[in-house]
């Protein structure tokens, strides 16, 4: 009996007519009258677990075994990818930003430029112990009310160096578009100087509100044994009460020239509505001669 040469298997199958191929492996025997009869079956047969039996369940066992092999590399995809994505949430670093602070709303500026006021009459006076006070006026130029404010001068030696400074406030609270306020500057132990600059700073108003309105219905320099003496009297013109009232003067010579400077309070004095009240200030200064005088008045509203 013909035996396969490669795998040693019995039977065959026909080919064509003259080739024959093992039913186990497949191997081509050329010369088909070598294999008996009995030994050679029309299709395939699954002789050993090897072979197919038709062509049929060749391509049967193929589909199959592609189907495993998808299954295969797909699942083995989807568990790599899985595995790397695992990886990267571990590795992963979340970034967290702070949160950015939230800043006020800049506030807008309630200062007021320098060029919307101006001094006048600025004039030095001095007294027995060599302080110096600077009295005179400062205006409002601009169009908006200010609220009290403040000059400094800065004294400078002939070569232009720093010897001291100094500063005050005006005397009304609050100065309106083209009003004039008094205001007196006190320099302690005044050195000798060559030259001061002075510079203005103010803001508007914190709230709006007016200065309560006091009239001068009276006043006069009375020379007495111990000085002068500004007597007269005053009337609140406002509708409410108010308290705090200040009298502040400004002595002029003949010529019109800044003497003396004083201010006085109503102490403990509140005026209602439509008051009037009767003032006395002591000047402390002797005759000087033919004077003028002017006065301003400061007060608040009472709560």
């Amino acid at each position: 009996m013909f035996k396969c040469a490669q795998c040693g298997n019995e039977t065959f199958y026909k080919e064509s007519e003259t080739i024959s191929r093992c039913n186990a492996c497949f191997s081509k025997i050329d010369f088909a009258n070598s294999v008996a009869p009995s030994q050679i079956h029309s299709d395939p047969l699954r002789t050993n677990g090897n072979a197919p039996s038709s062509k049929k369940n060749r391509l049967k066992y193929a589909v199959f075994f592609s189907i495993i092999l998808a299954y295969f590399f797909i699942s083995q995809y989807a568990f790599d990818f899985f595995s790397n994505s695992m990886k990267q949430a571990d590795t992963t670093k979340l970034t967290i930003e702070p949160e950015k602070e939230i800043l006020p709303e800049e506030e807008v500026s309630k200062d007021l430029p320098e060029s919307d006021f101006q001094l006048e009459s600025l004039t030095p006076l001095p007294d027995v112990i060599g302080n110096v006070y600077f009295v005179g006026y400062i205006q409002n130029i601009g169009s908006v009310p200010a609220e009290k404010p403040r000059v400094d001068i800065q004294f400078y030696d002939k070569k232009g160096k720093l010897l001291t400074s100094t500063f005050g406030y005006a005397a009304k609270n609050i100065i309106e578009p083209n009003e004039k306020s008094m205001i007196q500057i006190l320099l302690k132990e005044a050195p000798k100087f060559d030259k001061m600059e002075t510079k203005i700073t103010a803001t508007k108003l914190y709230y709006e509100r007016k200065n309560p309105r006091i009239e001068i219905l009276r006043s006069d320099i009375v020379n007495q044994s111990s000085g002068l003496v500004l007597t007269g009297r005053l009337k609140n013109l406002e509708d409410y009460d108010v308290q705090y009232v200040e009298i502040s003067l400004i002595l002029r010579d003949k010529k019109s020239r800044i003497l003396h400077y004083s201010s006085h309070f109503l102490h403990g004095k509140t005026l209602g509505p439509s008051e009037e009240a009767d003032f006395t200030m002591e000047l402390y200064i002797t005759d000087p001669g033919q004077t003028s005088h002017e006065i301003q008045t400061q007060a608040l509203k009472k709560d």
